[in-house]
């Protein structure tokens, strides 16, 4: 990117200063000519290049020079805004991360490309362990500065071809691609012991006295064909995960 912002505007700036010496000026004296002598012929290029007008022809250089890099930054600032109204609709304004929109759309691409391939394609749904109790005792402030935080935690400790997205409230996805049950399930335990020995703030007024979160698991194609399925699925594991007592992995 940095090298477009320099090398268009110079591209077009140059051409701008060539189009206004040898277009520009010409047919401004040619305009002269017609409308103050009533000639017509070739006679007004000599004066354009001449000495006398030399000036007037920097001036019109001048002006396409501008005009060039006008033009040459335009398209520019143009991608940017774009790429950034994209970022946008597809990160959580929250957390930062990805937002539900683009976690189904990713998602769907992944399992197509994993029945593709013959490859198999992790899902975890996860969310936070008591967290209306954390939101009634100390404020919506305090548990959106802990669901920030619990992202970033979540973010930089999956792997490289993973991504994490906020699917809603206090759920949180992770797509593992090509990742197999024994694999997810280590990853999934990774991430549970990640956040139950951080230092949250406040966090020994929650039930076990830290935060923490339950998992559910499913993995493509065993536990799902579809989209849907797999989110059923993993949904599922999750409810299964509460209902045995929090903080915990289970698989579908």
């Amino acid at each position: 990117m940095k090298v477009n912002l320099i090398k268009l505007p110079v591209i077009y700036g140059t051409a701008g200063a060539l189009a206004g010496y040898f277009l520009l000026h010409p047919a401004s004296m040619f305009i002269h000519q017609y409308y103050h002598d009533h000639m017509l012929g070739w006679g007004f290029l000599p004066m354009s290049f001449s000495g006398a007008h030399f000036v007037m022809a920097m001036y019109y250089t001048l002006i396409g020079l501008l005009a060039g890099i006008l033009f040459g930054i335009y398209p520019y600032r143009i991608s940017i805004l774009l790429a950034r109204i994209r970022r946008l609709s597809i990160t959580d304004d929250l957390t930062g991360i990805y937002n539900r929109r683009y976690f189904f759309q990713r998602f769907k691409e992944e399992l197509e490309r994993s029945t593709r391939y013959g490859r198999r394609t992790a899902l975890l749904m996860l969310d936070i362990d008591y967290f209306k109790h954390y939101n009634d005792i100390h404020g919506h402030q305090m548990g959106d500065s802990l669901l920030k935080k619990l992202a970033q935690l979540l973010n930089i400790s999956i792997r490289q071809p993973d991504f994490i997205a906020r699917y809603g409230g206090e759920e949180f996805v992770v797509v593992a691609p090509e990742t197999d049950r024994e694999k997810v399930l280590q990853l999934a335990e990774k991430l549970r012991s990640v956040i139950e020995k951080h230092p949250f703030l406040m966090r020994e007024s929650q039930p076990d006295g830290k935060i923490t979160i339950s998992i559910g698991v499913a993995v493509f194609p065993e536990d799902g064909q579809s989209v849907d399925e797999m989110v059923s699925k993993a949904d599922a594991a999750l409810y299964i995960a509460k209902d045995l007592g929090r903080n915990r992995v289970v698989s579908g």
